[in-house]
């Protein structure tokens, strides 16, 4: 769902009353609109009051499929997992199975400052690739409590402002809100005009060129570093996430289908099947592979 401008309002109303204007020194009457940011944080109030008590979230397990448009999936489901535990553990696990009923864990994720990012199989492997702060990963585990849940991860610092508005070709209309943080982090959050519920988030990305994997344990000993992040390229691109398909979980409202694109093509669509709200995640979640 594409969305378009309509018009932009972050200038500050003033209304001047002349109360005389040829006597000197008559007081002069002005009135202002709430500020950007007032008007950011009463609509994300609204947001957050339409998915339910987010207060008391702590922990989410997420099961269902994830397909793929890139690589050697070529859009075939495939088993995919989403945990996180607040403040900083998060792991997304993605599974293959071989030919001959081999099953191949990749993982994604951090836990505190350390990046968990490689594959479990019979011969553990660990990715490398070019370290950022905040990683890949805590960049877009932000960006997916923004767009499900209207938060910030504590290790981020993130001012909002009220943007304009914005319609899609459906008629559809959104209120517009610009995230901005520390660590060059910035986004665009697009709220339902209505519920005032996320609809998408959008960004600028870098262009990939994946990340390379080596032994677990290498030759030598000890154990090889891993920054978790993908190496960006130099290239840029025009990235958006959908949140859609909200359905009740507990005493929540949440998307059951996250739907990313890159300049307007589909790269993934994740649908989750099941969500669990403050589960107990087990510490094994959250290990190097």
């Amino acid at each position: 769902m594409a969305f378009r401008f309509m018009r932009a309002m972050t200038t500050v109303a003033v209304v001047v009353v002349a109360l005389d204007l040829i006597a000197a020194g008559r007081a002069v009457r002005a009135s202002s609109a709430p500020t950007p940011q007032a008007r950011a944080a009463e609509l994300m109030a609204k947001g957050r009051a339409a998915i339910g008590p987010i207060d008391s979230l702590k922990s989410l397990s997420a099961v269902g499929t994830r397909k793929s448009m890139m690589g050697t999936s070529a859009g075939a489901p495939e088993p995919y997992e989403l945990h996180f535990a607040l403040p900083d553990r998060f792991v997304q696990l993605v599974k293959t199975v071989s030919t001959s009923s081999d099953i191949t864990t990749y993982v994604w994720g951090f836990n505190g400052s350390t990046a968990l990012n490689g594959v479990r199989s019979a011969a553990p492997m660990l990715y490398v690739g070019r370290e950022t702060n905040p990683t890949l990963e805590q960049r877009l585990f932000a960006r997916l409590l923004l767009g499900w849940f209207l938060v910030s991860p504590g290790y981020l610092n993130i001012d909002y402002t009220y943007a304009g508005e914005a319609q899609a070709p459906d008629g559809r209309k959104a209120f517009v809100i610009d995230a901005r943080g520390d660590k060059e982090f910035a986004v665009r959050l697009f709220l339902d005009e209505a519920t005032c519920r996320p609809l998408m988030v959008t960004y600028t990305a870098m262009a990939g060129r994946g990340r390379s994997a080596v032994p677990a344990t290498p030759a030598g000993g000890g154990a090889k570093k891993s920054s978790g992040a993908v190496d960006p390229g130099s290239g840029e691109s025009n990235a958006v996430t959908y949140f859609s398909d909200v359905r009740g979980t507990g005493r929540l409202q949440l998307a059951h289908l996250l739907i990313d694109s890159r300049d307007g093509q589909t790269t993934q669509e994740i649908r989750f099947s099941k969500l669990t709200i403050n589960p107990e995640l087990k510490p094994a979640l959250f290990a190097q592979p």
